[in-house]
């Protein structure tokens, strides 16, 4: 293959054959070569190299680009939605809900939105979940340990258990 250095097509012919052999680093690297030559990237440009970046698993440069992508072309909804990915992914919670939400009050027809909506809710749920469990074992493993305590040893082990017991209702409660 020829290459022609300022040809963005070339690296995105690159690109494309190293994806296809399973390359995902050098397909990367030849499409952000190939992204750097455009005047102006187009959806689909922006669009692979996005979901290049999430089979890598680099969600920083995902969410770069994604925001980069919104700039360019603010009325594709598919972009938001790549930014509310790298959100999920990236353990950015309350901003992955605030853009899935304003993504849904845009589009409340798309189940896309909901589902991943849902989805980020579940997670969300399942942490603060095994947080509330973490913490309720803490405080069965102190009440072991408060009988072989003095009494005011005893006292401060039951102030820290209520303590505990008080953040594992919290934390259930968010």
């Amino acid at each position: 293959i020829t290459i022609e250095p300022d040809s963005s097509i070339s690296y995105v012919v690159l690109s494309s054959i190293n994806y296809q052999m399973g390359q995902v680093d050098e397909a990367v690297s030849m499409y952000e070569t190939a992204i750097s030559k455009m005047d102006s990237p187009l959806p689909d440009d922006y669009e692979f190299l996005i979901s290049l970046y999430f089979m890598q698993g680099n969600y920083e440069d995902a969410r770069d680009l994604s925001m980069e992508a919104i700039e360019a072309y603010p009325d594709e909804p598919l972009f938001a939605q790549f930014l509310a990915d790298t959100y999920l992914e990236t353990g950015e919670s309350e901003k992955a809900t605030e853009l899935l939400r304003e993504l849904i009050a845009g589009d409340p027809d798309n189940p896309q939105f909901y589902f991943a909506l849902g989805t980020q809710l579940y997670r969300m749920a399942q942490t603060y979940l095994d947080e509330a469990s973490s913490t309720y074992e803490q405080v069965y493993q102190m009440q072991e340990r408060a009988g072989q305590l003095s009494g005011s040893e005893q006292q401060n082990m039951q102030q820290e258990i209520e303590s505990l017991m008080a953040e594992g209702e919290a934390a259930e409660e968010e």
